[in-house]
């Protein structure tokens, strides 16, 4: 059995729950069938005439062309089965069937050239009425034209078997129906990726990570494609094309994330471009789309590792874990082999998009901390710098009281709360003075040795000389003059940092 028979059986028989539970019958036609050019659309030849020849149905080549095929399968001794059968033809090419001589049905319309051709489906069934079954040898020809073929394919033809009679589309969905679990996580995952790039600034790696998923995600929809959709054959080649059109851009994006972790500017746009060149050059002079398919994501990931083990042996941070996933993902590639794109490449970019992001999101952590720091060591500076203008040229503050503009220097203020429509200053000497505004409107003139602990208190830290902290997560602060001060919960933290 060749390896394109058992991956159809295989799809056969898990095709959908009712068939999985029913009796399933296949029969495989003859090893070989026998192929003549047409010269006529509706009287088949003699096919042992000196023009045909004979081989097998995956050598059948009918793009461009249009060709009379013949074909024998054998039903067993004990009859006809009683299940509806079906003969299946998945492949490039409008398509005419023949079973023991009477016609059976039509995929499209066969033509001798574009203009006269009706493109029929990729995939295709035609019932084999009971009554036309016999015991034994049965015949099946065929009349195939691939006038509107875009792409020129080594094997256009993919399967030619008999079996119970099911939608042709529900058996092609059923070896992509466990790849499609991952699509739901994959959109989520777009949108998220999305929102992290306008909320943390834009930074480009989330952009790229959305790109990168946005990548699979249309790959996936293009290779389920074909079981959700019944379309007709010269479509196979745009599907093909954009497949492998995204597999090159999960590539690039793959290498643009590894390459901007471990090495500057420069080295990025060396690592990324060389890997797009070669993966470019091989997509071109490979055969096989899924071959095409494979390098594009083989080539910029083969790129990635490299760099990874490179950045490791100079012990850069990360690299360990970077190369333990691509040598993971790679292997899932190597052990998968033609079946890595329809079940195994969406479980491991899954599982690669995962770890992408937990790297930048450490990433940018890290750089968030830092942004902190530099802020709060700006804070601080910013209060040195004041409080020496202060010492060197006290700074007066003019305040509004009932009538009249009064000036006080900013070092006599020890604190000020909020009193309806006035605010309270509570100053060294121990008295007081209403000033006539908000508090808010106060805290935005205030120099930055002035701190807000409580949404009706700013106090000068100058004069704290102690945080208490009690059980019901508030504070207070005791001050070297006059009563202690209230910190709410949610100030606390920013007072203790401010504090020191």
């Amino acid at each position: 059995m060749t390896a394109h028979r058992f991956l159809f059986f295989c799809r056969l028989l898990l095709a959908l729950p009712s068939i999985a539970t029913a009796q399933e019958t296949v029969l495989w036609p003859s090893e070989t069938v026998t192929v003549c050019p047409a010269s006529s659309l509706e009287n088949h030849p003699d096919f042992s005439d000196r023009g045909c020849r004979e081989t097998d149905i995956w050598n059948v080549d009918t793009q461009k062309q249009t060709l009379w095929v013949r074909m024998t399968f054998q039903l067993p001794e004990s009859g006809v089965p009683d299940v509806p059968l079906g003969f299946y033809l998945f492949g490039k090419a409008s398509s005419r069937v023949w079973l023991n001589g009477e016609a059976v049905g039509s995929n499209g319309t066969p033509g001798f050239d574009r203009e006269n051709e009706i493109a029929g489906a990729m995939d295709t069934v035609f019932p084999l009425p009971q009554r036309l079954l016999r015991k034994g040898e049965n015949e099946i020809v065929l009349l195939l034209s691939g006038h509107h073929s875009l792409i020129h394919l080594n094997s256009p033809l993919h399967t030619a078997v008999i079996g119970d009679y099911h939608s042709p589309q529900a058996i092609v969905l059923d070896g992509y129906m466990l790849s499609l679990l991952t699509l739901g996580a994959f959109i989520v995952a777009i949108f998220y990726f999305g929102v992290l790039f306008f909320s943390e600034g834009r930074q480009w790696p989330y952009l790229v990570l959305m790109v990168l998923t946005a990548s699979v995600t249309g790959q996936l929809l293009v290779e389920a494609s074909r079981g959700l959709i019944a379309y007709t054959y010269p479509w196979q080649d745009v599907r093909l094309v954009l497949i492998i059109a995204f597999s090159f851009l999960f590539g690039l994006c793959l290498a643009l994330l590894v390459s901007a972790r471990f090495t500057n500017l420069r080295g990025m746009a060396l690592w990324t471009a060389g890997g797009a060149t070669l993966a470019l050059i091989l997509i071109f002079i490979l055969p096989g789309f899924d071959h095409k398919a494979l390098v594009a994501i083989m080539v910029f990931t083969m790129a990635s590792l490299g760099l990874s083990v490179i950045s490791m042996i100079r012990k850069k941070p990360k690299a360990y874990g970077h190369v333990l996933a691509l040598v993971a993902f790679l292997a899932l590639i190597l052990l998968g082999e033609g079946r890595f794109l329809d079940n195994f490449f969406y479980f491991a970019m899954a599982g690669l998009i995962l770890f992408l992001f937990v790297q930048q999101a450490r990433a940018m952590a890290r750089e968030r901390q830092l942004r902190l720091r530099e802020a709060e060591t700006a804070r601080k500076l910013e209060l040195a710098l004041d409080q020496a203008r202060e010492r060197s040229a006290p700074q007066v503050l003019s305040f509004k009281s009932p009538g009249k503009v009064e000036r006080l220097p900013a070092q006599s203020l020890v604190r000020c709360s909020g009193a309806g429509d006035y605010v309270e200053l509570f100053l060294a000497d121990g008295t007081t003075q209403l000033h006539s505004g908000s508090l808010n409107e106060l805290e935005e003139t205030l120099p930055s040795q002035f701190l807000r602990v409580h949404r009706s208190h700013i106090v000068n830290i100058g004069y704290v000389t102690a945080l208490q902290r009690s059980p019901a997560g508030t504070g207070d602060l005791e001050m070297s003059v006059g009563d202690p001060v209230p910190v709410s919960r949610r100030i606390l933290p920013k007072v203790r940092e401010a504090l020191g």
